[in-house]
């Protein structure tokens, strides 16, 4: 989903004006706008996949961390472009920071409960 497309949703659904104003940026806005950027070879959410390792925020300063499946993932940089844009999107965020964790690893295990059945679902396969 295009940067543009999230801050419309964000705009017109989650939350109201006032709402913005009063809760300003949090990290449950942050998780629910991070379940629309998908993984282009995995049809799922970079949240459903158990890529967003840590979200932290402070005023409306964001930093996101993130795993990949893969240390040497091709699309890598696409999709932490993606998380930034999304995250810069969200009404009160001033500045949003995306890194790579190193030193740790995804397993299957990071899969959220969802992820799992819509990836049997589209595959059959049971992690």
């Amino acid at each position: 989903m295009r940067a543009k497309e999230v801050k419309g949703m964000e705009k017109e659904g989650a939350c109201s004006p006032q709402e913005e104003r009063t809760e300003g940026v949090t990290v449950e806005k942050v998780r629910e706008v991070l379940k629309e950027v998908y993984d282009p070879e995995i049809p799922l959410s970079v949240v459903d996949l158990g890529l967003v390792d840590e979200i932290k925020v402070e005023g409306g300063k964001v930093e996101v961390k993130m795993l990949f499946t893969a240390p040497g993932c091709p699309m890598m940089g696409y999709i932490l472009g993606k998380v930034k844009q999304a995250v810069e999107a969200i009404p009160g965020v001033e500045e949003a920071k995306v890194e790579l964790v190193r030193g740790k690893s995804w397993t299957p295990d990071r899969l959220t409960e969802e992820g799992r059945e819509k990836l049997k679902r589209l595959t059959g396969m049971t992690l």
